[in-house]
């Protein structure tokens, strides 16, 4: 197991491709079994594919700090973070990126619910939404699949909401 970050050169973020060995499982995600009780993936035929790139909470805080240039990065990983932010397609009100899913600012709570239950992306999978450099605030969510978009944007909302009207 080896960290991308530091096959690659961007050694502020590793991400890592793995099976979860137990030293790491506390950077790993749980979920929860229908009697509430911890499960993790158990390894199998597609336990590697199902992992895949995993990542914990400090990873992806600095992936967003990147997105951010709070991070400093080399001429080439800056081109291809930037690149993450270009939109192409226009979507009721947000435009889809590869990454990001970017709202003009000031977005409303309606607008940001509506484009996501357009889009529908498993929260896991996916940081919240852009950061927003103007204001330098940016929210990472990580959830399960069981926990739903809505209450994830709605937290996330909040909580950029709180944020920017506390720096007024």
């Amino acid at each position: 197991m080896r960290a991308i970050g530091e096959r690659i050169g961007l050694a502020p973020i590793r991400f890592v491709f793995r099976i979860s060995r137990r030293s790491r499982r506390g950077d790993d995600a749980q979920g929860y079994t229908k009697r509430n009780g911890p499960i993790r993936l158990k390894a199998g035929v597609l336990a590697s594919e199902a992992y895949g790139v995993g990542s914990c909470m400090a990873d992806r805080s600095r992936f967003v700090g990147a997105n951010m240039e709070l991070v400093p990065l080399g001429k080439k990983w800056a081109r291809a973070v930037n690149a993450t932010r270009v939109g192409y397609q226009d979507a009721r009100g947000m435009v889809q990126s590869l990454i990001w899913e970017p709202h003009p600012y000031p977005v409303s709570i309606d607008a940001l619910l509506a484009s996501d239950d357009l889009i529908g992306k498993d929260v896991a999978a996916t940081p919240f939404k852009p950061p927003l450099p103007p204001k330098q605030v940016g929210v990472v969510i990580l959830a399960n699949k069981s926990y739903p978009l809505s209450a994830g944007a709605a937290a996330g909302y909040r909580i950029v909401d709180s944020i920017v009207r506390a720096e007024r």
